[in-house]
């Protein structure tokens, strides 16, 4: 008697669990349609046009994450943060970015680089507001072309987007980058191809100062072949707005004053790079204006950012040649001399112009004109020379390392001569584009 008592309250209990089950059930599901409703019918923050909608295609196929996270930085706001993970069986990116104050959660096919969802209007945490202010700080990477070391960011640490765009940008394709430890030191380990070959750095994250380098490394097919589909796959990168201008049927020099902003370049003796850059740019510009064959356009004309993308991009929209304007610097302190660099890319190709001639061209008549040490011409993948579709250079005028060649470069007379010789370089290679 007490047994079968006992079966029917536990009977009673287990259909009590069922009931209180079936309702929290219910309770659960009726919440998942007002959300869903709210998120797909009424939220005026899900898939709206206030954010520019992703779609870029590489002839690579895969969107490589590098790529993304350069694209998203440059057009959308900052990125907080980026991984990989799957959206309804897709493998996608999903993106926080930080636009307008707000967050903007983003998710990217990523074989085909369709946006497949968006959620905006998002609340940032104070963490996340501080990240964005600091990040704004620190948009302008200052790198010096000749070396990584002493790469800084406002906010302190480096972030991993940040070492990417840096690395892509001066000193090659990045075939990996990943955190490491060496010598007990938290780093980035980096490995690119530059030039045909291998280059393995470690990066200290904390300070941005390398520690270690390799060179020399040999790569296999597949990383040569990887390398030249970045090559080919940054010119189909969507770029911000380039404004209009008018040549009236002219020969058209794009010049590019390096540097600029909060991005100074090399700063020696109280010098700054990017004001060198930009005092022979002025001297060049007025030396053009009186040759009715040219018209020269500058990507600034004053102390201002431009992203580098950008000044390629205003090239190949307008432009016939490029000229980009640097100078040098290196912990040798007695480095010394002119040297020129440009890229290979398959716009080169039957052209009677191709930016290994027109580098020879500008190194002989800087060498010719200012007598200064003939370091060569060599090839470098910097940003502005692999994203250029017209022929492009980009002239390192001296070392303001060296105390000496600083001096000498300061002058009027060094910077109206290298004006001259860059004019002299132009109008030569016109000749030579059959112009």
């Amino acid at each position: 008697m007490r047994s079968n008592k006992a079966k029917n309250k536990n009977k009673t209990k287990t259909k009590g669990f069922l009931a209180i089950a079936a309702v929290t059930l219910v309770v659960i599901m009726a919440s998942a349609i007002v959300y869903a409703i709210a998120i797909y019918g009424e939220n005026p923050h899900v898939h709206n046009d206030s954010l520019i909608r992703f779609s870029v295609s590489t002839e690579s196929g895969v969107i490589g994450f590098g790529e993304l996270y350069r694209y998203l930085d440059n057009n959308h706001g900052v990125v907080l943060v980026l991984d990989t993970t799957e959206y309804n069986g897709i493998d996608a990116y999903r993106a926080r970015l930080a636009f307008a104050d707000e967050g903007v959660v983003v998710y990217i096919d990523m074989q085909t680089g369709e946006e497949i969802f968006r959620e905006e209007g998002l609340a940032l945490s104070a963490d996340e507001l501080m990240l964005v202010e600091s990040r704004r700080d620190s948009a302008d990477i200052a790198a010096n072309t000749s070396n990584i070391a002493m790469f800084r960011t406002g906010s302190g640490p480096i972030g991993f987007g940040e070492m990417y765009r840096y690395l892509d940008s001066y000193h090659g394709t990045v075939l990996v980058l990943e955190t490491a430890t060496r010598n007990g030191i938290d780093a980035y380990r980096a490995r690119l191809a530059l030039g045909g070959e291998g280059v393995l750095i470690y990066i200290d994250i904390e300070t941005g100062e390398e520690i270690f380098r390799q060179e020399g490394l040999v790569l296999n097919a597949g990383e040569l072949r990887f390398a030249e589909l970045r090559n080919n796959d940054a010119a189909n990168i969507p770029i911000a707005h380039v404004p209009q201008v008018s040549n009236h049927g002219q020969f058209v020099v794009i010049i590019d004053p390096g540097h600029g902003g909060r991005a100074p370049g090399a700063v020696h003796g109280g010098v700054r790079e990017s004001d060198l850059n930009l005092n022979i740019t002025h001297r060049l510009l007025a030396l053009i204006e009186n040759n009715p064959n040219i018209r020269a356009y500058p990507t600034r004309t004053t102390d201002v950012g431009v992203g580098l993308w950008e000044r390629a991009h205003f090239g190949n929209v307008h432009g016939d040649l490029f000229v980009s304007i640097h100078h040098n610097a290196s912990y040798n302190r007695t480095a010394h001399g002119i040297e020129t660099f440009f890229a290979h890319t398959h716009y080169d190709n039957n052209r009677s112009l191709t930016s290994r001639h027109f580098a020879y061209i500008m190194q002989g008549q800087l060498i010719n004109n200012l007598g200064s040490f003939n370091r060569g011409v060599h090839t470098r993948r910097f940003a502005v020379l692999r994203y250029s579709r017209i022929p492009a250079v980009l002239l390192e005028l001296g070392f303001m390392s060296n105390q000496n060649e600083l001096a000498r470069m300061r002058t009027d007379d060094f910077q109206q001569r290298a004006a001259l010789a860059i004019y002299n370089g132009i109008v030569e290679a016109l000749v030579v584009h059959g112009r």
